[in-house]
This record gives C-alpha cells, structure tokens and sequence, in this order.
C-alpha cells in the first residue's frame, strides 16, 4: 500500500462495544476462575474457619467460668467482649485477597489494560464486588453455622439485626480494601498497610468500648470510621443479648431486638432491682444500637461514593484522572458527544482526516523530568507509522498519553476523533494496545487470554475461536492455544500480546515494542502479518492503522509507511525511509571483506577513479572495509562494480555488497545532531556522549579482596539500603512498631490492676510481637524477591556461598528489628502497666532481645518453603496469626483470673508444649502467661526466672536450632535437582565442523578450553494435567518429558568471544544455566570452567569465583540505586574496597549511565538503562569467564554499538560466551559461533565460515510505487518478478513479496551472477519500473539462521502430528 493510497483510505470504525452485561459476564468468569487457582476460595473461608474455630474454644471456656461463677450471664459477657474482635479479624483477613488481587493486577499494568480495552471503573469495581461477595456469603455460612448451632449465642438476637452488621461489616472491608488499593501501587506495601490499618482500628475500637461508660462522645468518633463503627454496632448488638432484666424474683432475657435498639444501660448479671440491686461493677453502658446501626448504613453507603469519586479522580501511576471536582463539571457528567477537532494538513498528503493527532503534547513527571516536549504528529487511515528514538526520547510516554496509561501535562491528544481529555471512554474503543512489559494474567490459557480481551473489545463471542486460531496460526502459537500464558517465553508473550491488539478490529493498534525478545524467525512471521494487514486490512473493512515503537531499525524501515524520530521528546524527523534517508543518510554505501594484507587507501583510491564521492569509512573491524557514495553518482556504480569484481584479487577483497544508506545511518546522523543541539546541557549531553566517544577503562586485576566474611558484609550493607531510601521502609522498621507498641501497652493499661490484667491483658503480650511480625515481613520479601528475580543465583553463580547469603541477610534483619525492641522498653517505661512488676523486666528484656533470632529464621522457612512472592504475601501473615498471636491470645484467656482452677493443668500443659514446639510463641507467650499466672505472685529478679514463664525463653535456643538446620536443609534442596535421564535417542549431526568439535573435546584436557560441556544432555519433567492444578501430576503421575539439550560437545576457547544462536526454545538458555550454575546437575554429560568439574561442590565454588553472568532477567533491586549493585557485585567479586567507589563510577561511565543515574534507585530506570546496568553486573570485577543472555535486550541502537564496544574492550583474558536475537550483533561480536536447533549443535565455526558454507547467494531487496502496472502484467508483483528472473538471473527467487517491497534470492556469484551487472540493469529501467531503492546484499547470518529455524519449526509440527522422526540434516546444497 502506498503513500498515496494511504493519504485517501477512509478512516476505520471501531466494532459497537459489547453491552453492560456481557461485560460483567467475561470478568465475572474470569474472576471466578482466577480465584479458582489461587485458592481465594480456600483463604477465604479458612480465615473466617479459624476465627470460629477460636469462637468455639472460648466459649467452652466462658461456660466453665460461668458455671463457677453460678451465672450464666457472666458467659454471655465474656464472649460479647471477645467476640467482635475475633470475628472481625476473620473478616478483615478473609478479603485480604481482594487487596492482593487488585494491586497485583495494578503493578502489572493489568487493570489499567482492561480499561483501555474496554472495562469501564464502575464495571471493574463491580465485578470484584461481587465475586469477594460470593466469598462473603460464604464466609458468613461458616459464621452462621457456628452462632447458632455450635455455639448458640444469637439465641437473644433478632436474625435481621446480626445480618445487617455483617452484610455492612463485610461491604466495608471490602470498600475499604478498593479505597486502599487506589494509593498502593505494590501488592506487599498494600497488604502490609491494610492488615495494620485494620489492626489499629480494631484495637481503637476495642480500647473505646472500654472507655466508652465515661467517655460517651467516644461512640460517635467511632461511628463516623470504617470497622470501628462495625465494632461497635456488633458489640452493642452482642451485649444487649446478653443482658438480662430481673423482676419479683424472675429473670428474663433483654435480647437485641428492634423494641431495644434505644437502650443503653442495663446490668450485667441477674439482679433484683428491689432486694438485689445492680452492683458499680456490673453495671454496663453501651452505646445505643439504633445509632450504632445508623452509622454503620451511613458510612457503608458514603464509602461506596467515595469509591466511585477516587476511582475517577484518582489513578495512581498509570491511568488518565479526571479533576477531583469533575462531578460539579457538566463536561464529564453531561458529555453531549465527543469534540471533534479541525484538520491540520501535513505538506505532502492529501486532507484526509487523521486518525490520531497529537498538537502540542507535553509530559512533565513530579521529579520535573520533561519527557515529551512540545510533541506534534498526525497518523493517517491505514497507515503503519513508527516511533524511533533512543532509550528515554520520549517514545513509550507519548505512547502512554495516547492510551491513557499517564496523563499529559498538556497538549491535544485526538483518536479516530475523540478527545483524550474529555472523551476518554470512547476514545478507547478506538484503540488497541501491545504493552512493552507483557503483563498477563498467568494461569489463564492463550486461548482464554485472547477470548476475554477479544470480548471486551467487540468481538462477537460466536467469532473469537475462529479468530483466535487463525491469528495464533499466522503467529506460530497454534500450538500453544491451551498452553498457561505465564509459562511462555519472552518472545510468545510479545506474539500473544500482538495477537490480542489485532484481533479486535481496533481502527488504531498501539505496538510497543512488539518484536522484542523474539528470535529473527518470529519478527519475520510477525512482520508478514502486520505487511497483510496493511495491505489488506485486520478485516474487510481498510483504514486501520497501526503505530508502533522499535529498537530494531531494519523492522521500521520494512513495515512503516512513515517514521518520526524522536528526541529528547521531540520530533527531529519525520517521514518516509527514502525521504529520511535522502535528507540524513550517506547515500549508498559498499561493504567489502578484506584480507588482512589488504590496503584501505588503495581501495578507497580505486573507488574514486569510478565514483568521484566516494570516502572510506573508519572501522573497528580490520576484516571489513565501507565506502559510502553520494546519491547524485549513482549513475557510475556499474562500472565501478565490474571493474571492482575484475580487480578483486588484486585489491585483496574477498567479497562485498552494496546498499542504500540504511535507517541506522539515519538514527545516528540525528543522535548526532542532537547532541550538538544540547551542548549547552552537559547533563543531557554527557549521557550521549558515552554512547559512542568514551574510550573503556584500563581493566583491573583478578579478585584481591574477597572472603566470606566480606560477602556476607556486602549482603548486610545491601538489606539496609532500602531503608535509607525509602521512608516507607523506614517507617514499618521505626515508626509503625512504636506505634503498635504504643498502642497495646495504653490498652493494657486500662483496668488492670496489679493482680488482674483485666480483660485487655493480652494487647501487651500480642502488640510486641506483632510489631516484629510486620517488619520481617518485608525481610521475607527481600528474600524472595532475590529468587524471583534470580538475584540471588546470579550472586552465588559469582562468588557469594550460601552461608554468606544467609548470615548477612540475618544480621541485617537482626539490626532492623533492634528498634523495635528498643521501643517495647521506653513504652514499658513510660506506662508501666500494672499487671507488669518492674522486677520481670530482666527477663522480658532478655527474650525480646534473642526472640527475634527465632522468628527470623522461622519465617526464613517458610519463604524458602514459598513458590512466589503473591506466597509470601498470603501466608506468611497468616502464619504469623496462627503461630504467633492466637496461641499468646489463647494463653492469656485460659490463664486469666476469670477462668477456674481447674483449667490451671491445662493452662500450664498448653504454656510448656507451644515453648517447646513454636518458635513463634516464645516473646508473646512469655508476656501472657506473666501477666495472669507469675506477675502477681511478686517473685524477685531471679525468682521470675526459675518460674514457667520462663520456658519460652529458655526454648528459644533450642527452637532457633531446629529452624536453622532445616533452613539449612531447605536451601541446599533448592540448589539440587535430580533430572530424568534423556528419553530419546540422540540423532547424529552430519555438520562436520560439529564433529570434529566433538572429537577435539574428547582427546584434549578441558584446561586447554575456558569452558567445556561434553556430551551434555538435559530432560526436563513437567506436569501434563491440563487444566488441572499442577500438583495433581504427582498424585496421577501424568508427566511429560522434554528433552532440552540433547548430547553436545564444545569447548570455548580461552579469550574469544562465542556465540551461542538458535529459535526460541533451541535449548540455549538451559545450556546457559547448566554452565552457570543454575541448573546443577544435568541429565548427562560433563561440564567445566577453567577445568573446574561443576560437579563437585568444591570445584564448583572454585568456578564461581572466575564467572560473570549477565542473565536474561535483570538480577535488580527496585529500591536500591544503581550505583549500590554495582557495589554490592564489586565486593562480592573482591574488588578492593579503596577502589571500589572509582571502580563502579568508572564502569557506570563506560556503560554511558550518568552520576545522576547512579543516584536514583534501579526501579525509576528504564528498560535499556536495567539492560547497561546488568551488563555492568557482570563485567565488574575482571571475571575471566563472562557470560551474557542478550546483553543488548530493549536497547537502542547508538547504546547498543557502545555496549559492543565495552565488550570488545574487555581484557585479553576475558572470555565471553554470549546468547543473542540480533544477527548483527552476532557478528561484530564473535569470533566463533554455533547455531543450536532443538538441542543440538546445528553448525560451527566463525561468523564469515558459516555464511559462505550455509548462505544461498545474494539477495535483492527491490522498493517500488505500486500504484503503475506496465502493460499485460495483471499486479506489479508480476511485473517485477518477469523483469528480475528475465534481465537479472532465471535463477532468482521471490522470497518476501509486498505492496512496496519484494526480496529476491540471487544465485551465488560463482554461478555467473555480476553484481555490476545487476546494478546496471536495475539503474537503467529503475525508472520506468517505478524502483525507489534498491539494496544488493552479500549472504547474511539472518539468511542461515532462517534456514535452520524453518527445520525446528518443521520438525515440532512434525512431533505434534505424531511424527517423531529425528531432525533432518540441512548439509550444504
């Protein structure tokens, strides 16, 4: 389609949205299903279970005080003070996985996704409303179930009423938890924040009914908050049930019915109001009901207003906000249609209207970082339109105001007509959108990832199947339909979120960064697809237009009708890639291989005697020399070419190529302007500047400074650094357990006396605890983030032990809950409860100071023991409540002065066994059974410690070392795996470059290689149940085996940097891991680094201690700067400690990061910055073996050519084996190189060995304007295709054919082919034929790659139509 066809398309029109209720209907389900694999089924009700389970326990308690006491009012007021607290605990943890589903769909970018496809905020709110409802209704079952059958005491309460509080109390926590979650942006902050939340207000509204009888405005303060009025109405309703009014002798029940929801006072116990009046202490003071009931509606219904309203008027950080008075504004609450805008012609295109505008749109974050500025474009109907620019140009935040992932600071942002600003709902439904990060909900299928997006977009339910498998198919994931998206790799993820944004017929398509993480195979099965859907539309319906971002220039120069360069937010060009390269470029340039006897100037002289232009280029590589030549003499290319090819021999060329200056030339002719453009702002310029001028530092020596002791210092200095960053952070570690502290020492305080702890004892047996339970928690999540991200492998796999690991981690953890066992003593202190004699301090003193060693390293257990961060976030509190509060809670009622001796022997069997057996019971438990059993027996110092108080502490060191021998015992479990051996037999590879290879390996020592793997094989074992949960596999052994390295033999040679290639799921990365360390024990085969066996555990330490390894994922901490994990890695890998600063600063030059960057912490960095940085990880330290997994990833081009050259700049005894996508990097890199097809070494040797023995010839890349036919040709693809195979070669071959491009395959030039001549015939009907550009291309590493990816391709469609026939050879033709 051509640029004139574009200007005159009609603009697309988005499909009708779907209705209200099919809307619901798909999230509903999806929710439904979602909460199915993550248990919220389960979690829910377990908490509500629990609770009930403690209801159940206290109230065989209470009915034995009772009995004691001879009345059974007594019981029913025990419970009623215990009741509420323990049922709303069970409530507000019950929908704790609201709070954990809806931030975790936040940070994903999920929920801001679904609203640009269609799910509309009230929609959105809805939907989880009523599935944690379900879970409500649940729950309240359970409740019910145990009020009125097991534990009777709703006997006295009207049914109505009691179901009023708990519909209220559960919408609240819910409302409460969707408030929250808009200011939370990650789900462990979030869930850390709501559970103390709901705590403290559970704990305020406990210590107000205390005070309540003399402080009565205290009712309406707690009337007018969330929980606390819940509290308070279920407490009132609690204690009228169980009053009783006694009269001439007879007693009756009050009950909490709709004739006394007014009182308020009323006795405790049977009285007679004549011959036995209520006693003071009996009498009781409540606040009314009726009020009670009238806050709780109030508030429930002000809560769901309030939620509406912050759900509009505030986003967080990604989302587009309206203003916080928009419902006062008639533009958003009585839109008579979307604002059309005037047309603003472009200078080159007709007046058809844009289907995307943007005038003037500027971005400035909070931090004052302008990242778009001053920002015009316009894309046209059917129009491919490209984004380019380095990383930071402004590219994905202008992406993000289009959308409506961020909103612009100001400008005009116009869709298929629809203002952004004020029109954003409709302004969506004409877009689709690929994010850059792929977010995904991971237990759902492809197929159901695509059905529910597909729906929300318009696509009618009874077509998405169909859809779906057709643009699967075209994408290579046909066979992955009913595959969990979360276990796809990188590249499928990409190809499914492409997928999702072109199924639904969306006018305009939003790709960011589509192809990234794809192998070359799959961009160009990609590519197809987007090239048909320009030329033919997504569906019968032309005009839909698609506006893409790329680090890959070759991917915009093919696809895009037009491209805008960006930077610094600004356009510094736009057009079409002749006329960007016509305006920037060098006009053609000649790409020749020479021997290294060649001499440059002579063949530059020789050019100059043909082309009058023509200038040798500078270049690092010896092996290559460039000739650029002007536009204006192109008419003497031919004869320069033939004389060129008559002299070869002579002039000591090997062979050469000719092209028209690419997009790269462009890219960095603009990067260059740029900087001169911002000379004046060293800031900006310095960072451009380390692109491509800075020289790489001298290398250091090998490691001078590294032990253990100091590995374990790194990691300590490391924990504490988001402390010091972060004021959240240090705010849970000082501020939040003096608070909490606080808190339950003033509640203990109230009536207590000396000898009773009264009925608020255990706050201050429970609150310390608690205070130590949530500043670990984010120490747990240190820990696995370090998994998650492979921190702590990358670490290990570069000299960090596991016992460093863990020492520093639990010294610094230590050190962080040192305040808050500081703060217990000045609380203590300063209230000094009563039911605390100062002569128990010692001891308390003593066990809070070593409780914290316990605790740790229990909940150290139990995140080893967790698959995921979503885990940890989940049961590790509630592992903290079960083992660490309810037990201290349990011991400080069965020991209260209340309960009847004959209780006492249970009491004391319950105290001694939970010492023994919890390492979590120690501190709490200690505190509860002095308050009620020894406090009061007034024992002096060492009394106290010779009492049974004392059990917990002196069974701290015995729990503490149960729990470090099976974390021991977990953590090396976690490093060994025990893989099946291969289930199929290895078929011989006929290359015999691969087989002199493997006979090398097995006559040389491995010394002589910088790393060995010989006759390496890996089989994987994975669960085949479906759709059913993967655990079922062991019960049902339903496995399946999937053999990812089968048998390869290859030494890398010492200093050369290697190049391992091959298509998505060729088997690299597993290879990779076995070499790191990752994977320890292979199927088969040996390994070795430096000729250290990685299989003994002393060896492999050894070897570690010589490896740099940059993986996949970046190995970062969020809230750490970057200069911090450079020093982290720097000392791990003994980098002197005097040196270190100058060391990291040095390197985060060189890698073109400025100090400014080094400052700010990793997770403000972008995508390329994490990429330099990993990079950074494994070159410091001068590690001899490097190891890096697509070092470049999501990185821009000029960043890219300077990351090349710090790698070439590496020492002479630094050996690199490197994984890549990018061709082009394979061979400025390498020096030799394999490609690995289905776990097999395929071809070896160097990037110019494998292009003369695999390549086919060369290729001819033609660009025309379709829109002339020459005559008797029925399209311009005939035409062209008779002119090439009749005045060029009949030979040649039509590989990629499209409306402006065709790629033909040449013969090789020893079948005859002249490229001169091919030059002069093109040059001369170039014109009548309507050629814009024309590139002749020597053989390519891409062209082999393609070859060999095409025969993994065939051979898994093979495998899955049942055919196991062995991989084919691909010998030379």
């Amino acid at each position: 389609m051509t640029d004139a066809e574009v200007s005159t398309i009609p603009k697309a029109t988005a499909p009708p949205p779907p209705s209200g209720v099919t809307v619901f209907k798909v999230a509903w389900k999806k929710n439904i299903f979602l909460g199915l694999k993550r248990g919220r089924f389960f979690s829910g009700p377990f908490n509500a279970l629990l609770q009930m389970g403690i209801t159940v326990m206290l109230y065989h308690i209470f009915q034995n005080v009772a009995d004691s006491a001879g009345s059974k009012s007594v019981g029913r007021w025990l419970m009623a003070s215990f009741l509420p607290l323990n049922t709303l605990l069970g409530i507000t943890f019950g929908m704790n996985g609201a709070m954990i589903d809806i931030i975790g769909e936040k940070d994903k970018k999920m929920k801001i996704i679904q609203n640009i496809y269609g799910m509309s905020e009230t929609m959105y709110w809805t939907t989880w409303f009523t599935f944690y409802g379900l879970i409500a209704v649940i729950c309240m079952c359970i409740i019910y179930i145990c009020w009125l059958a097991i534990v009777p005491i709703l006997t006295t309460v009207n049914f109505g009423i009691s179901f009023i509080i708990l519909v209220c109390a559960y919408v609240q926590t819910l409302l409460m938890v969707f408030c929250t979650s808009l200011f939370m942006e990650k789900p462990r902050t979030a869930d850390a924040l709501t559970s103390v939340l709901s705590i403290l207000l559970l704990s305020l509204s406990a210590a107000s009914q205390f005070l309540l009888r003399d402080h009565y405005w205290l009712g309406y303060v707690a009337g007018c908050l969330p929980l606390m009025n819940c509290f308070q109405a279920l407490s009132s309703m609690l204690y009228l049930g169980a009053a009783v009014e006694c009269n001439n002798g007879s007693c009756r029940d009050i009950g909490a019915n709709f004739d006394t929801l007014h009182l308020t006072e009323f006795c405790m116990v049977e009285y007679d109001p004549i011959h036995f009046p209520c006693i003071e202490e009996a009498h009781a003071k409540i606040f009314p009901l009726s009020t009670a009931l009238m806050f709780l509606v109030v508030d429930t219904l002000f809560l769901a207003f309030l939620l509406w309203w912050l759900s509009q008027a505030w986003q967080g950080k990604y989302g587009k906000a309206k203003p916080w008075c928009f419902c006062l504004m008639p533009k958003y609450m009585c839109s008579k249609g979307p604002r059309r805008y005037s047309n603003i012609v472009t200078p080159g295109t007709s007046e058809s209207e844009p289907v995307l505008s943007i005038q003037h749109l500027r971005k400035v974050f909070r931090d004052g970082k302008v990242a778009v500025d001053d920002l015009s474009l316009e894309v046209f109907p059917g129009e491919i339109f490209a984004l380019l620019g380095h990383n930071g140009a402004g590219k994905t935040t202008a992406l993000n105001c289009a959308v409506g992932l961020t909103s612009a600071t100001s400008g005009d942002l116009i869709i298929n007509g629809y203002n952004v600003e004020t029109d954003l709902e409709l302004a969506r439904q004409q877009m689709s959108v690929c994010p850059q990060d792929n977010p995904l909900f991971e237990e759902f299928t492809v197929k159901q990832h695509l059905a529910y997006f597909s729906t929300l977009r318009g696509v009618l339910p009874q077509v998405v199947d169909q859809r779906a498998d057709a643009i699967l198919s075209s994408l290579g994931l046909g066979d992955r339909a009913n595959h969990p998206s979360g276990k796809l790799s990188g590249g499928q993820k990409r190809r499914l979120w492409v997928a999702t944004a072109l199924i639904g017929d969306s006018p305009v398509a939003f790709l960011d960064e589509p192809t990234s993480g794809m192998d070359p195979s799959s961009r160009r099965e990609l590519w197809a697809l987007l090239l048909k859907i320009r030329d033919t539309g997504i569906s019968a319906d032309h005009g839909h237009s698609i506006i893409f971002t790329t680090h890959y220039l070759e991917e915009a120069d093919i696809l895009a009708n037009r491209k805008a360069v960006l930077a610094r937010g600004r356009v510094q060009a736009v057009g079409t890639s002749r006329e960007l390269k016509r305006r920037f470029g060098i006009g053609y340039r000649l790409t020749c291989q020479i021997l290294p006897k060649a001499s440059r100037p002579a063949l530059e002289s020789f050019a100059k005697e043909y082309v009058k232009s023509a200038a040798l280029e500078s270049e690092e590589d010896i092996a290559v020399a460039s000739i650029t030549m002007s536009l204006d003499d192109v008419g003497c290319f031919s004869k320069f070419l033939l004389a060129l090819e008559d002299s070869q021999d002579q002039l000591g060329v090997i062979d050469y190529a000719l092209g028209m200056s690419s997009l790269e030339d462009v890219f960095m002719a603009l990067e260059d302007k740029d900087d001169k453009d911002v000379t004046a702002d060293k800031a900006d310029a310095s960072v451009q500047k380390d692109l491509r001028d800075l020289e790489a530092a001298e290398v250091g020596p090998d490691r001078t400074d590294s032990s253990e002791w100091r590995c374990a210092k790194a990691v300590f200095i490391l924990r504490l650094k988001p402390v010091q960053a972060s004021r959240f952070r240090f705010g849970t570690v000082v501020l939040l357990p003096f608070l909490i502290q606080l808190g339950g020492c003033y509640l203990a305080t109230l009536g207590a006396t000396d000898m009773d702890s009264g009925t608020n004892g255990y706050a201050i047996a429970i609150y310390p605890a608690m205070s130590f339970g949530f500043v670990l928690l984010s120490s747990c999540q240190d820990v696995m983030t370090d998994i998650k991200n492979k921190c702590k492998y990358v670490s290990m796999s570069q000299g960090l032990s596991a016992r460093a690991y863990w020492l520093g981690n639990f010294m610094a953890h230590l050190v962080l809950l040192l305040p808050a066992a500081m703060e217990f003593v000045i609380v203590y202190l300063l209230l000094r409860p009563p039911s605390m004699p100062i002569e128990v301090l010692p001891m308390v003193i003593l066990a809070i100071l070593l409780y914290p060693i316990p605790l740790t390293l229990c909940v150290y257990n139990f995140t080893v023991a967790m698959a995921g961060s979503e885990s940890v976030s989940k049961v590790v509190p509630v592992m903290l409540m079960t083992t660490q509060l309810l037990p201290a809670l349990i011991t400080s009622i069965i020991t209260a002065a209340y309960v009847p001796e004959s209780l006492a022997g249970f009491a004391n069997a319950w105290h001694v066994t939970l010492s023994v057996l919890n390492p979590n019971y120690g501190l709490p438990g200690l505190i509860a059974y002095i308050i009620n059993v020894d406090g009061p027996k007034k024992l002096s110092v060492g009394g106290y410690f010779a009492t049974l108080s004392a059990v917990p502490l002196y069974m701290m060191f015995v729990t503490s070392s149960v729990c470090l021998f099976n974390l021991v015992r977990l953590d090396t479990k976690s490093y060994q795996n025990k893989p099946p051996l291969p289930t199929e037999t290895t078929s011989k590879i006929a290359d015999e470059d691969v087989l002199a290879e493997e006979e090398r390996c097995k006559q040389e020592a491995d010394t002589e290689d910088a790393a060995r793997y010989q006759e390496l094989s890996h089989t994987y074992r994975l669960a085949n149940t479906g759709s059913r949960p993967s655990a079922c596999a062991y019960a049902t052994r339903e496995f399946k085996y999937v053999n990812a390295v089968r048998s390869i033999s290859l030494g890398i040679q010492k200093g050369e940097c290697f190049s391992l290639l091959g298509p998505n799921g060729a088997g690299k990365t597993t290879t990779l891991g076995i070499l790191t360390g990752e994977i320890r024990t292979p199927s088969a085969g040996k390994v070795s680094i430096l000729g250290h066996d990685m299989s003994l555990e002393s060896e492999r330490a050894k070897a570690f201690e010589v490896l740099g390894v940059c993986p996949q994922v970046d190995p970062v901490w969020d809230e750490v700067p970057g200069k911090d994990h450079l020093r982290f890695y720097g000392r791990i890998k003994g980098v002197a400690e005097d040196k270190l600063d100058k060391t990291v600063m040095d390197l985060m030059v060189r890698l073109g990061l400025s100090e400014q960057d080094a400052m700010k912490p990793v997770g403000t960095y972008s995508g390329g910055m994490k990429r330099k940085l990993s990079v950074g990880i494994a070159l410091i330290g001068h590690s001899k073996m490097l190891f890096l997994d697509e070092p470049s990833a999501a990185v821009d081009a000029g960043a890219k050519r300077h990351l090349w050259k710090v790698i070439k700049s590496r020492g002479p005894d630094q050996t690199v084996v490197l994984t890549t996508h990018s061709m082009e990097e394979a061979g400025a890199l390498s020096s030799r190189m394999a490609i690995q097809v289905m776990g097999q070494l395929r071809c070896l040797g160097t990037p110019m060995h494998i292009k003369h023995k695999y390549g086919t010839g060369y290729q001819l890349e033609l660009f025309f304007d379709g829109t002339v036919i020459g005559t008797g040709f029925a399209s311009k693809k005939d035409e062209l295709v008779a002119f090439v195979q009749q005045n060029i070669s009949p030979l040649a071959e039509l590989l990629e054919g499209h409306s402006e491009r065709q790629l033909y395959q040449l013969p090789p030039r020893s079948e005859g082919l002249k490229l001169g001549k091919v030059l002069e015939v093109v040059e001369a009907q170039k014109d009548s034929l309507g050629i814009t550009e024309y590139t002749i291309s020597q053989p390519s590493l891409e062209q082999v790659f393609l070859r060999f990816a095409k025969e993994q391709y065939e051979a898994d469609r093979a495998k899955e139509n049942g055919d196991e026939t062995p991989i084919h050879n691909a010998d030379k033709e």
